[in-house]
Parts: structure tokens; C-alpha cells; sequence
């Protein structure tokens, strides 16, 4: 199946699933938001090498809607209770994947901080930049904990949603060495 097909047939698996997050009953829940949120990140994995640059665009943001969906849905799960007492079961867990609502920066730097290669550092800045929303100074202070430049070019075109001042952005290139690397991510991200 070529990239453009494989492209398509995730943004239709988006479409159908993201709706019906929020109404998601099953016997284990937390199973199921997890396997969801596994195929939303290889989603994003996936939309990350699609060379063209609007519909990357387009998939990372059905990707962006089916988290929010996937995180409401998250929300909207209790944690089961003892019969009659009202209290949580200790063995209660949302599961590994559970993302707090909000992310700050000290936290997200620790996160991606704690990896020692650029593979594991690039894995981290996409998970904090879910839920964390960072200046363009934090969001290039983050990019920049990447070795290389490569690294660093996935990181800032992955940063870019969670920033709150994305007129600046540009100013966050200047953490690249290369030229080159600067035009690849102003194309990737329109600027």
C-alpha cells in the first residue's frame, strides 16, 4: 500500500473513531483508550514522513481531534467503586497512558531530560507537547535538548501545536545549525 493510501485509510480510521471516543463502552475501558491512543501516535508517527505538507497538516490534526476526543473520553470514565462505600477500588488505575490536563515546563523538561538518546527524547517532546501549551523560547529551549539536528527539526514541526505564541515561532529556528534544516521546517509548518 503506498504512503498516500496509507495516508487516507488512517484519516478515515480518524473520522469513524474520534466521534465515538466520548460514547465508548466496553468491559474494560482503560484497555481499549489505550489501544487507542497507541494507533493515534503510530497515526502521527505515520503523518510525520507524508512529504506533502497539506496533508501531513491534515492528518496531524484529525490525529490532534481524535486525542481530544480520547482524552474527553478519558475524563468522562469514573473510577469503579466498593460496592456501598463509595470509595475507589485501590487497585484502580487509568493506566499508563493516563495524561494529566495540564503540563508544565519544568515537568516536560524533566520528561524529556530523562531519555538518553534523541530517539527517546523525540517520543517524549511528542507526548508532553499533547498536553503542555509553551512559549516559543520554551518550545525551542525543549527542541534544543536534541543532539542532532534531524532531532531537532521533528521536534520544533512537533512542538508547534502546543505553542501559545506561534506568530514568534520563527525565532525558534535559530536553534538549528543548518540552513537547510531551517527552510525544511518553515515549509513543513507553513511559516
Amino acid at each position: 500500500m503506498s504512503l498516500r493510501n496509507t495516508a487516507t485509510a488512517a484519516l478515515l480510521a480518524l473520522s469513524v473513531t474520534a466521534p465515538s471516543l466520548a460514547n465508548h463502552t466496553a468491559p474494560n475501558p482503560y484497555q481499549d483508550l489505550a489501544q487507542v491512543s497507541s494507533e493515534i501516535d503510530a497515526i502521527q508517527r505515520l503523518a510525520y514522513q507524508v512529504p506533502n505538507p497539506r496533508l501531513r497538516s491534515l492528518l496531524l490534526g484529525r490525529a490532534q481531534n481524535a486525542e481530544l476526543a480520547l482524552d474527553s473520553a478519558k475524563r468522562s470514565i469514573a473510577p469503579p467503586t466498593y460496592p456501598g462505600r463509595g470509595r475507589p477500588d485501590p487497585g484502580y488505575s487509568r493506566g499508563s497512558d493516563y495524561r494529566a490536563p495540564a503540563l508544565s515546563y519544568q515537568d516536560a523538561r524533566r520528561i524529556v531530560q530523562r531519555e538518553p538518546f534523541d530517539s527517546g527524547r523525540l517520543d517524549a517532546i511528542r507526548r508532553v507537547a499533547r498536553t503542555g501549551r509553551f512559549t516559543t523560547q520554551q518550545a525551542a529551549s525543549l527542541a534544543d535538548l536534541c543532539t542532532f539536528d534531524s532531532s531537532k527539526q521533528q521536534a520544533l514541526i512537533a512542538l508547534y501545536p502546543a505553542v501559545i505564541d506561534p506568530g514568534r515561532y520563527e525565532m525558534a529556528l535559530g536553534i538549528l545549525t543548518f540552513p537547510s534544516s531551517r527552510r525544511s521546517v518553515e515549509r513543513a509548518l507553513n511559516l
